[in-house]
């Protein structure tokens, strides 16, 4: 969790598959996060700005890091 009580971790899909998940739960705001190409991610940790690090596998297993920066809107 950060200074602006916002979350990050794990969640499963609807297939049972774990995927990352950033949220905002005092505005209601819940995303889930999923590294393209990747077949798992997990988000690992996030700061005030926020941007996210975590983990994902690629199709042949094998486990990358990443961090994400929300994009401008």
């Amino acid at each position: 969790m950060n200074d602006k009580i916002q979350v990050c971790g794990i969640t499963f899909d609807s297939s049972g598959n774990i995927t990352g998940l950033a949220a905002a739960p005092l505005s209601n705001q819940y995303v889930a996060v999923n590294y393209p190409g990747g077949t798992t991610t997990v988000v690992r940790g996030l700061n005030n700005q926020p941007i996210l690090v975590g983990h994902y596998l690629d199709s042949g297993s094998v486990e990358h890091g990443f961090y994400a920066v929300q994009s401008a809107r």
